[in-house]
């Protein structure tokens, strides 16, 4: 527990002191760029105080600092990680029974008589072909592993 508290921020401490050896700044240099104190940002420095207590607007002032965007402040603090931004994809079986089902619950698939049980015994190939054909013809992507949580919320803004 003990290693994994001091790998958090391990990564913006080294970046921090790289920064500061090449710009020949100073540990107060610092603490008054980002608005706290030398002492705390010694204590930071050598891991005796969390990084992940560190406020958003302090991540921030490090980001600026390093000349990096902010929400890479963030990633080098280890408050945000890859998988913070990268959605995980279902097995290409989940993704084509849930396409097959959409085709299946269409007028023409209901005009064809077709059933999902009907399906069920095809080869993946097989299947996966009728669902791209049905995204052809239909002018809409059923296979997409999901959408983005904010193309798929609408947010209505009040004054």
């Amino acid at each position: 527990m003990e290693k994994e508290k001091e790998k958090t921020g391990h990564h913006l401490r080294l970046a921090l002191r790289a920064a500061m050896h090449q710009r020949s700044h100073s540990i107060s240099y610092v603490a008054n760029c980002v608005g706290i104190s030398q002492n705390y940002l010694s204590e930071l420095m050598r891991g005796d105080k969390p990084l992940e207590n560190v406020s958003d607007k302090h991540l921030r002032a490090f980001a600026t600092y390093l000349g990096v965007p902010p929400v890479a402040g963030f990633v080098l603090a280890g408050r945000l990680d890859a998988s913070d931004f990268l959605e995980e994809v279902p097995p290409l079986e989940e993704r084509l029974a849930k396409a097959l089902s959409t085709v299946c619950a269409s007028p023409s698939a209901a005009e064809a008589q077709i059933q999902e049980s009907d399906l069920a015994t095809l080869p993946v190939p097989v299947k996966m072909l009728i669902v791209l054909l049905y995204q052809q013809a239909q002018q809409a992507d059923v296979f997409r592993p999901s959408q983005a949580w904010w193309e798929s919320r609408r947010i209505v803004f009040q004054d």
